[in-house]
């Protein structure tokens, strides 16, 4: 890595070989093992690009990176809210130019409902979500309360979103 700030930002997110599986769960292995980004880098490359304005409670931990086409870089980074807890996939080129992002796993709550999401990323770099209602009564998970998707990274960083079939 070089000396530019973005590579100093990225030097917090350890480089993951995939596929890999993110899931709520997994945050307490990042909090152990990573450092938290200081507030200028976070600032520049995350705070700026979020779909949210973080208050003085939210939280942030660098999880891992991977590299896809054309050597973008994709950074998997927790947020932690008020009743929302967040994996995201932040896309960036190599210079470090942001380009996308999605909320891809965690939970959150929604009135009276509170709902759980992991993904898969497989070695090609789709990204297979599913998310459940684990408000049911049922003691089990069900298909009926549960969706799945798909997303995809085309080569100018932009996420796609596809339907998937049970």
């Amino acid at each position: 890595m070089g000396n530019s700030p973005f590579d100093t930002y990225l030097s917090y997110f350890p480089l993951m070989e995939l596929p890999v599986t993110v899931q709520y769960d997994d945050l307490y292995r990042y909090n152990r093992e990573n450092d938290p980004v200081p507030d200028g880098l976070s600032d520049v490359f995350l705070v700026a690009h979020l779909d949210f304005v973080p208050d003085e409670l939210t939280e942030f931990m660098p999880c891992f990176h991977f590299t896809g086409e054309g050597g973008m870089i994709h950074c998997v980074v927790w947020s932690g809210r008020l009743m929302r807890h967040s994996f995201y996939l932040m896309n960036y080129t190599p210079h470090g130019q942001f380009l996308s992002l999605a909320e891809v796993a965690g939970f959150y709550a929604v009135d009276q409902d509170v709902f759980q999401r992991m993904a898969h990323i497989g070695e090609d770099g789709d990204i297979s979500i599913v998310e459940t209602n684990l408000s049911t009564l049922e003691s089990a998970v069900s298909i009926d309360h549960t969706t799945k998707w798909q997303l995809h990274i085309s080569s100018d960083g932009e996420i796609h979103k596809r339907s998937v079939d049970w």
